[in-house]
């Protein structure tokens, strides 16, 4: 295993550097290749009259446990710290005329979790939120047979008082860039912290107390670690609000990797700011980190942007985009640490989560074989087996009407020949008529060489069968067309085994 493992690995290096072109003939010859083996999710006539399609359909009960950020912009964003917007939204759905039991709120913290997680009615759980409750919610409920999407934030800078999941958190200046950051300083300390109402606010509060707490815990923390605190948003006051959750725009400078402030999210509005001296040693960095959410990198050298692109694992990247949030069209893709699950948030995969899909295989039989009929050449008929649905009447006629057409035919003529909208393929033997009724575009030569078999059968049990074998052994024959002739279709089998049948039954008599 550790082979197959160190193997892949190994492969992986090189297979990353392999021109799209060279990749792209290998696939094009996987295609092929699979083409040939005729898989798909369609599939028409895999078999006669049956085809195989799939489909998606929702998957049932589905929850989320979401976090307190943008209740209205993200609106099944509920949460117990600010549920009013949410409340608000849920009515006017109520009143849009989503029914009731559709859509459900619960307000709550650890409990409603453990209820999520455990009852049975509940098939996927879509989590946005810390690490820690993030991995919780992945292994319970994981346990217990739900399909579980799992999205770990990590700290932000000053958008939305840092508490987003994809705003900058941590600026890495490679080289001469570290030049930048008293500028960044200036520009972060001009940013306006109130309470949210005034026009040209910039920063709001944090979401409790006990938030505002962590942040400054944390930012100290870098301090005593040996971060340098270019600015420090700790002590401000808002007019009014003075005993308000708020943190102004904080900047650590000279972060090493090791320090809590890197290791630990923030959230709130702290930008971590570190220094190395080239792009493979921030790369290096963002891929140690063990989270994947997503990065950004700031340049104007096309050569370096690829490479960032090629060689971070990150899920999501921005190329001198700062927030890079795809469109709803696209999958969230944060990887690695930041992510639990094997399918991502909203977009194709989005759709995935919460859907399941179900394979049809579907046979609207239109039988081969209408019917078979074995008649003298009076008319009398000694045999008739029926694969369609007749009255009586039309089988009378129908009886009638075949008889009449085949022994007007001499040695001269092919030995099938057009019926209403059918035809009869027939064979004379011992003064019978052996015939069998089918579709205009089937196989004359595979119904003649069935018949021939038929017969064949008939004569090596009979030893030369006659019109009496036929009158006094009618059930053993009925069971060769059976054995011969299965729902309307020539059956796979061999004169040999329904020998054997036909001398099991003698048996039994």
């Amino acid at each position: 295993m550790n082979a197959a493992a160190e193997s892949a690995q190994a492969a992986f290096r090189s297979w990353r550097e392999t021109s799209a072109m060279s990749r792209q003939q290998v696939m094009f010859k996987l295609q092929h290749l699979i083409k040939e083996n005729m898989l798909g999710e369609t599939l028409g006539s895999v078999s006669k009259d049956m085809d195989t399609y799939t489909f998606r359909e929702p998957l049932g009960v589905c929850a989320g446990v979401t976090p307190f950020n943008f209740p209205a912009m993200i609106p099944l964003w509920p949460s117990e710290m600010d549920p009013g917007a949410c409340m608000m939204l849920v009515q006017l759905a109520k009143e849009a005329g989503v029914p009731d039991g559709v859509l459900n709120v619960i307000h709550g913290q650890k409990e409603a979790v453990d209820f999520v997680c455990d009852h049975p009615y509940i098939r996927a759980i879509s989590f946005v939120g810390s690490d820690r409750v993030g991995k919780y919610i992945y292994e319970r409920g994981s346990a217990n047979g739900k399909r579980v999407q799992s999205n770990m934030l990590v700290g932000a800078a000053f958008g939305a008082a840092g508490q987003r999941c994809m705003a900058l958190s941590t600026v890495i200046f490679v080289g001469k860039a570290k030049e930048w950051l008293p500028e960044i300083v200036e520009r972060a300390r001009k940013l306006k912290v109130n309470e949210g109402t005034q026009p040209g606010t910039d920063l709001g509060p944090l979401i409790s107390t006990s938030a505002k707490h962590r942040v400054c815990e944390l930012v100290q923390s870098g301090v005593t670690e040996g971060a340098k605190l270019l600015l420090d948003g700790r002590g401000i006051k808002v007019p009014g609000y003075e005993k308000g959750n708020f943190v102004g725009p904080t900047v650590l400078a000279e972060v090493k990797p090791d320090m809590k402030c890197y290791t630990e999210e923030i959230f709130g509005p702290v930008l971590v700011a570190m220094n190395v001296d080239s792009l493979d040693e921030a790369i290096e960095v963002i891929n140690k980190n063990p989270y994947g959410n997503g990065t950004a990198i700031f340049t104007t050298s096309g050569a370096a942007a690829r490479k960032f692109q090629n060689q971070v694992d990150v899920g999501q990247i921005g190329i001198n985009v700062p927030i890079p949030v795809p469109l709803p069209m696209f999958s969230f893709t944060g990887s690695r640490g930041s992510f639990r699950g094997d399918t991502h948030f909203y977009g194709k995969q989005g759709v995935q989560f919460y859907t399941q899909v179900k394979t049809i295989t579907s046979l609207w039989k239109q039988e081969d074989i209408r019917f078979i009929l074995i008649q003298n050449r009076a008319g009398k008929t000694r045999l008739a087996k029926w694969y369609m649905q007749f009255v009586d009447e039309e089988k009378q006629k129908l009886i009638e009407e075949v008889h009449a057409l085949v022994t007007i035919r001499d040695a001269k003529h092919t030995n099938f020949v057009a019926f209403r909208d059918f035809k009869i393929v027939y064979r004379r033997y011992a003064g019978l008529y052996f015939c069998v009724c089918v579709d205009l575009e089937d196989n004359n030569l595979a119904y003649l060489e069935a018949i021939h078999n038929f017969v064949e059968v008939l004569n090596e049990f009979f030893q030369n069968v006659c019109e009496l074998d036929l009158v006094f052994n009618f059930y053993k024959v009925y069971c060769v067309v059976d054995e011969m002739f299965l729902g309307g279709e020539i059956r796979e089998t061999s004169q040999q085994r329904v020998l054997q049948q036909l001398q099991h039954l003698n048996t039994l008599d």
